[in-house]
């Protein structure tokens, strides 16, 4: 998880950040610590091993969902790069 945030908050020559960037880091984020909460709520601990993979599957599927619901200019807009 946390090479994913350093990926997101490097600078590499050509590479953007942008809308697609956020939408995928904050996704991964909010469902990491949902499952987290999950699990120290209800006492899962089988769920604890998968809590990067699932988070880091819906951020992908989010982005993907991202980049074909929003229109073209905002979805592919870059403010770094």
């Amino acid at each position: 998880f946390c090479a994913m945030i350093g990926i997101f908050a490097s600078n590499y020559i050509g590479d953007g950040a942008g809308v697609l960037s956020v939408i995928t880091l904050v996704t991964a984020v909010v469902v990491s610590v949902v499952l987290e909460l999950l699990t120290k709520k209800f006492k899962l601990t089988w769920l604890e091993p998968f809590i990067m993979p699932i988070g880091m599957v819906v951020a992908m599927i989010a982005a993907i969902v991202a980049y074909n619901v929003l229109p073209p200019e905002i979805a592919l807009l870059e403010w770094r790069g």
